[in-house]
């Protein structure tokens, strides 16, 4: 091919040069003449150059006596000779670089090579003997008769050459031969016909060979010749198609939109939602698309609404494309990433388990590579201003949880003799949250024992706000006494208000089974257990049940504890009529429980009036508690943005002096809700900085200041310096419980260190049974290393839960699909 391309070239250069060699010899002298010529010419020079002559002697004398002159004159012609040589050295190096950037290798890449032109397309066939024979010439070709096609079209050859090599050029390049295809459309651009068609054609061959320069140089022959196609039908669908091999999409767009002939409209729609594609706009390519589209366009279709997040008209789609293409891996894969994004695990799993079956099969994992990744919309601080009530991080209900389990009553054997015991500092701030437990099970002095080891734990708690330290604490007076509802009651309260759910269950469950009257018990597992993606059926049912037999000497705790029950349904409903009556009521029986329940289901109810009533409420317990003021000031703000609330929050943890100690030892919530807001006021800097000065003074247990500031930098997006401050924690001060290990793999996600966010993500997995996000991060992440049968796992293991991620995403990892190197590698 490259030889006929040098022919043509040299053709070209030897008519120009006979040209001229015709020119001289019509011009040519005679000898004699010429002679005489250059006598009369040298005669006119001589009388030019006399009056310089006289000049220049007349100045070579003056210089001669003047040496200082001479010098200077020396001097300036130097200068002007080397200023005359720079000169030409720039003008030939210019030359040289101008030669050696044409001669570069061009590298332009096309982002989806467009449809070629069939034969079928190129001319209009008529009805004479000609058109007969290219119809039976193409019939027999598609019917797989290919050589007496062939001979055929050496038949046609003899009457029209040019239309014979197009398509010969145009099975040839159907059958992937490239290199003859280019032949025969040369011939056909030799033969003078449609030049401007076969030159592109030949170009897309060239493209294919992965041959650039050839590619750009019958680019150059179909543009040049392209104003001879003005009339035909293809001519705004060739026009656009040059556009865009040239790499001007938008300048493609008007001719693809605006077509010259309906022959070319469903092409051109086609290529139009290409270019579309390129420039990110998939609303556009999917309306190109659909307009022309048939049942071989089902899975383009259906991936263009995946790509804007409509997975149920995907979906159907692709259901309907591999109705007709059963089996087809691609479209396999694709609603295997459709069923993941959707959260319909088992279907995911079911799909991979069928690709991964057969090695044929196995291929297209390399064409759909994912990337694991956390979700773009948590670190979105314009969404979490305009959201914060409804984001899932802090979604109502879960919300609602933590604010429940954070103003729960601790239960004690005899609360006279334990308020004693916490009285004994002057601690009674929470002495509100003590109740006395219904039913003890024990008497005597074991009782009394147990009492007091809880009351000095409570004390403990009240005077350091460490929650930590407690919780060893209780663990070890539970070694002593396994049997006791209540040390089992106060012990999975400290580990849900650490948003350690599983353990919060556990404890919980256990303290009701040993004790049926503490309904308290039997709720606040129940909502661990919907954390948990626990079945929740049997224990609501007891749950139910026993409100209905129980008898209550207090209808105001039968009525809370009900409305209590209601708030842990689907959809909870409940008038809250006992709460209008609770100012009447003594001042012990207004508990800060009864608030923190009003609270809730004013945020479930998106009642920001009975938000802010209910923490304010709340405040006359907790006159300096952070959560109780940060709330209140949120419930005032309720749906409205929080850019403005930057100001009000240097006044809340400032100006009134509120206790800090919950933040930096204390519950979970405290810490979360300090960074989380200060993530979406934009004051994440400062908390750093004052989190940072309060470790350099601290002399108690730095754990707490340390989990504010990992999490802290997780919302700053400085994932490095996260992950190594949880490394700290975990190897350093043996923070190794499974939201710890949980959250050090977020960060190492985030700072794109895949192998250690597995290896965290399987101590979390190791620790909590029901980390659920740890499972769908590991599943994403063994699907990303092609490690299909452990993703396989993972999904079919939260499959039947209905769980939705908070933290982890995935997209398709184009890294590899649009790896220039191996691009260039295929050129070579």
């Amino acid at each position: 091919m490259a030889e006929e391309v040098i022919n043509l070239d040299e053709n070209l250069e030897i008519e120009d040069s006979a040209q001229a060699a015709q020119g001289t010899e019509n011009k040519e002298p005679t000898s004699e003449s010429a002679e005489a010529t250059a006598a009369k010419e040298e005669g006119k020079l001589q009388k030019i150059l006399a009056p310089l002559k006289a000049r220049l002697n007349a100045l070579l004398a003056v210089l001669k006596e003047n040496k200082i002159l001479m010098i200077g004159a020396i001097a300036i012609a130097v200068l002007v000779l080397v200023f005359l040589v720079l000169i030409m050295v720039l003008i030939f190096s210019g030359g040289k670089e101008e030669q050696e950037a044409q001669a570069a290798p061009i590298s332009r890449k096309i982002i989806q090579p467009s449809p070629i032109l069939s034969g079928s397309k190129r001319l209009e066939v008529d009805d004479t003997e000609l058109g007969n024979m290219i119809r039976k010439a193409n019939i027999l070709y598609t019917q797989g008769d290919k050589m007496e096609a062939l001979d055929l079209f050496d038949n046609i050859a003899a009457y029209s050459q040019s239309l014979a090599a197009y398509n010969l050029g145009v099975i040839k390049l159907n059958e992937g031969e490239y290199s003859k295809a280019i032949s025969s459309f040369d011939d056909a651009i030799h033969a003078g016909e449609d030049i401007s068609v076969s030159a592109f054609n030949a170009a897309y061959s060239a493209y294919m060979l992965g041959n650039m320069n050839l590619y750009e140089y019958y680019l150059g022959i179909s543009s040049s010749y392209l104003y001879h196609t003005a009339n035909q039908p293809l001519y705004s669908y060739l026009y656009g198609l040059l556009q865009y091999y040239k790499g001007f999409y938008f300048e493609s767009l008007s001719p693809l939109l605006n077509p010259s002939s309906p022959d070319y409209v469903k092409e051109s729609k086609k290529m139009a939602s290409e270019v579309f594609l390129i420039f990110g706009d998939e609303y556009n390519a999917l309306a190109q698309l659909k307009q022309v589209g048939d049942k071989d366009d089902n899975l383009a279709i259906g991936l263009l609404h995946a790509r804007l997040g409509e997975y149920t008209q995907a979906k159907q789609y692709i259901y309907e494309y591999l109705g007709s293409n059963v089996g087809d891996p691609q479209a396999l894969m694709a609603l295997q990433l459709i069923e993941t994004k959707s959260g319909n695990f088992k279907e995911s799993a079911l799909i991979l388990e069928r690709l991964n079956a057969a090695e044929e099969t196995q291929k297209v994992f390399d064409e759909y590579p994912i990337k694991a990744k956390l979700r773009d919309d948590l670190f979105d601080v314009n969404l979490a201003q305009e959201n914060f009530w409804n984001r899932r991080f802090e979604h109502n209900k879960i919300l609602g949880y933590k604010i429940l389990f954070y103003y729960a009553p601790f239960l004690v054997f005899d609360a006279k003799n334990a308020l004693a015991i916490i009285d004994d500092g002057n601690l009674n701030a929470r002495a509100s949250n003590i109740e006395t437990a219904k039913n003890t099970l024990q008497e005597g002095q074991r009782v009394s024992q147990v009492n007091r080891s809880i009351a000095q734990n409570l004390r403990y708690l009240i005077n350091n706000q460490d929650i930590r330290e407690t919780i060893k604490s209780m663990e070890r007076s539970l070694k002593d006494y396994p049997n006791h509802s209540v040390l089992h009651y106060d012990l999975g309260l400290l580990y849900a208000q650490m948003n350690d759910f599983d353990n919060g269950y556990l404890h919980f469950v256990r303290a009701y089974h040993l004790d049926s009257n503490n309904t308290m018990a039997g709720i606040f597992a129940l909502m661990c257990a919907e954390l948990t993606y626990r079945d929740t059926s049997r224990l609501s049912n007891t749950i139910s049940a026993d409100l209905a037999e129980m008898s209550f000497s207090s209808k105001l705790e039968h009525d809370f504890l009900l409305s209590l029950f209601r708030y842990t349904s689907d959809s909870p409903s409940d008038s809250l009529d006992w709460f209008d009556t609770l100012h009447k009521q003594p001042l012990h029986e207004r508990k800060p429980i009864y608030y923190a329940l009003r609270a809730v289901y004013g945020i479930y109810m998106a009642n920001g009036t009975q938000i802010a009533n209910a923490f304010e409420a709340m405040k006359s317990f907790y006159p300096k508690d952070a959560v109780t003021h940060t709330m209140f000031e949120l419930g005032k703000r309720f749906g409205n943005n929080l850019k403005d609330f930057a100001l009000q929050m240097n006044i809340i943890y400032k100006e009134k002096n509120l206790d800090m100690r919950s933040i930096y030892y204390g519950r979970s919530l405290a810490r979360e809700l300090y960074v989380y807001v200060g993530f979406v006021t934009g004051s994440l800097r400062s908390i750093q900085e004052e989190l940072e000065a309060k470790l350099v003074v601290e002399t108690q247990t730095s754990n707490g200041i340390l989990q504010a500031l990992a999490l802290s930098n997780i919302y700053s997006n400085d994932f490095e310096k996260a992950f190594a401050i949880y490394n700290s924690l975990l190897d350093d001060l043996g923070e190794g419980d499974s939201q710890t290990r949980f959250l050090a793999a977020i960060a190492a996600m985030g700072a794109n260190r895949h192998e250690n966010a597995v290896a965290l993500l399987q101590l979390a997995k190791i620790e909590s049974a029901t980390n659920f996000e740890a499972k769908y991060a590991l599943g994403l992440l063994y699907q990303e290393g092609k490690n299909m049968k452990a993703a396989i796992q993972h999904y079919d293991k939260i499959s039947h839960t209905g769980f939705e991620s908070e933290f982890f995403d995935f997209e398709i990892d184009t890294s590899e699909l649009l790896n220039p190197q191996k691009d260039e590698k295929k050129e070579s």
